[in-house]
């Protein structure tokens, strides 16, 4: 990922940065702006309590594989839309997943070294979940480090959940991504039912009364599946020093030689710097009717211990 939260602090951190037209049209499309910045991280939502849906996995393998592909296909699919009026929708969204993207394969180093050092500390059975455990800690921290208050008083708007209208204008767009790019089969109404499951899960996992942590991990351990939910939910504290202010040493396990000591914070803000440009470039592109042809893009989930040794 990141989770949720950082994802849209990003959105609106790289915002003031953005080219004045790009700006008028995220401000007139907000709600695909904000659902953009999830990224392929919405179908991870879909059905995400009882766990039968197929888009999970479709989510896993845009975040793996074939990203410049996905980015070109995004790329000529807006380039297509231009002068139409589903344009404005596409194009917030496009713009956000991009976002999402620059976060994600920057980011994704240093949470996999995190992930690596606490499963080597905890042993195999304890370490399940570490990876969004982690994750929703950053919200957390993140969020208090920017904003002041206790991340269980993160309320997304009302108008950022969209519209019919612009879920179905995004759900076929991924139809074709997944067909085109990865030969993935989907109808758009499964898609179109990840934003009602995201947003459910999204408020389930702030837990904003602190009551339901504790009763779903009594029914985890009933169950015998501890941490497969609770790593999810924000606690409201985090006493470790999850964004790494203290500049500790750590390295993307693809290049262990290169030791790093850059915060989260400082993560964040050089990723923002890729996602302006990637953005205007996209945006620009596609005013032009031309169609952004990336090459050698690092994936999502760049860092991966499934992917190291691999560079």
């Amino acid at each position: 990922m990141p989770a949720f939260v950082t994802h849209e602090l990003f959105g609106t951190h790289v915002f003031s940065s953005l080219d004045k037209p790009i700006q008028e049209l995220l401000e007139q499309n907000p709600a695909p702006y904000f659902w953009g910045l999830q990224g392929p991280d919405l179908m991870f939502f879909r059905d995400a309590i009882l766990r039968r849906s197929i888009l999970p996995r479709y989510a896993s393998i845009l975040h793996r594989a074939k990203t410049d592909e996905l980015f070109t296909a995004l790329s000529c699919y807006l380039t297509m839309h231009k002068g139409r009026p589903a344009y404005g929708t596409l194009a917030a969204y496009v713009l956000g997943f991009v976002g999402h993207y620059c976060l994600d394969c920057e980011a994704h180093p240093y949470i996999y070294f995190k992930q690596m050092q606490k499963e080597r500390a905890l042993g195999e059975e304890m370490a399940i979940g570490v990876h969004s455990r982690i994750e929703s800690d950053i919200d957390t921290a993140f969020y208090e480090l920017k904003k002041g208050r206790n991340i269980r008083e993160y309320r997304p708007a009302k108008r950022l959940y969209g519209t019919e209208e612009e879920h179905e204008l995004i759900a076929r767009m991924y139809v074709m991504l997944l067909w085109e790019v990865y030969g993935l089969r989907v109808r758009d109404t499964e898609i179109k039912k990840c934003f009602r499951d995201a947003s459910m899960m999204i408020q389930l996992s702030l837990d904003r009364k602190g009551a339901l942590l504790p009763l779903v991990g009594a029914a985890e351990m009933m169950m015998g599946k501890p941490s497969m939910y609770t790593q999810h939910f924000r606690r409201k504290e985090v006493k470790e020093d999850i964004l790494n202010l203290e500049h500790e040493p750590w390295f993307c396990l693809q290049t262990p030689d290169k030791v790093d000591t850059r915060s989260f914070p400082q993560i964040f803000y050089y990723a923002g710097y890729k996602a302006v440009d990637m953005m205007e470039s996209i945006y620009h592109c596609s005013q032009h009717g031309i169609v952004y042809d990336p090459k050698n893009l690092k994936s999502f989930d760049y860092g991966s211990p499934d992917d190291a040794g691999n560079e």
